[in-house]
């Protein structure tokens, strides 16, 4: 049982520092970069210049990359923390999410709410459930080929069940290598997540028929 747990203790370590890692290398990538052309421009707006078309269209482009460099923080932001789950509950921040994420890989991604009543969630299950969520579509842009991707929410016997299924390409659940890192971290920070509080996932996935995780927690 110790060992187990160290083992745990480990990868949970190992998911952390790999999620800093991929913020620390978005921050250096997208932000870093538009404030070093930002710089770049302000200081060319420093050189004497009696052509006037030309500081204007400077400030046209500074301007563009000021709002760029906010659109990437807020995204940043988002993903530290979602807002919107205080502002709108698991559903419409869900909803939102997907909106966003379908814009942004070309996913067809669809949500559904099995009852029009209020799911009335503790804190800890709704941001819970939503980075499982997130990390599920993670992995459907970074390994299914898929181009549909639906998010079912709802209740029930008592608990709260969610469902993320694609169209992708799949894989063997038996065979799969046990030295591919990438999606087995993924996965064990979801089941992490969701074990934690009393409930379980689970995998179906075959060759050629997509994948679907399917969460439960008790509530």
């Amino acid at each position: 049982k110790r060992q187990l747990q160290e083992r745990w203790c480990s990868e949970v370590i190992r998911a952390q520092e790999a999620e800093r890692r991929r913020i620390s290398r978005e921050l250096h990538d997208q932000a870093g970069q538009l404030l070093t052309a930002l710089l770049v421009r302000l200081r060319s707006l420093e050189q004497p210049s009696d052509v006037e078309d030309d500081r204007r269209r400077a400030v046209l482009e500074l301007k563009d990359l000021v709002k760029h460099l906010m659109d990437e923080l807020h995204r940043l932001a988002v993903e530290l923390r979602p807002a919107a789950i205080d502002q709108l509950g698991l559903a419409g921040a869900l909803e939102g999410y997907l909106r966003e994420f379908s814009a942004l890989t070309g996913i067809s991604a669809k949500f559904e709410r099995s009852s029009d009543d209020a799911l009335d969630l503790p804190s800890d299950v709704e941001i819970a459930v939503y980075r499982v969520v997130q990390e599920a579509l993670t992995n459907v842009t970074k390994h299914s080929d898929a181009s549909e991707v639906d998010v079912l929410l709802g209740r029930r016997n008592g608990s709260l069940v969610a469902v993320i299924e694609d169209n992708g390409r799949g894989f063997d659940l038996e065979t799969r290598a046990p030295d591919d890192d990438r999606p087995r971290l993924g996965l064990f920070g979801m089941r992490e997540r969701v074990e934690l509080l009393g409930g379980h996932l689970r995998l179906e996935s075959a060759p050629g028929d997509g994948t679907t995780v399917i969460v439960e927690i008790p509530l």
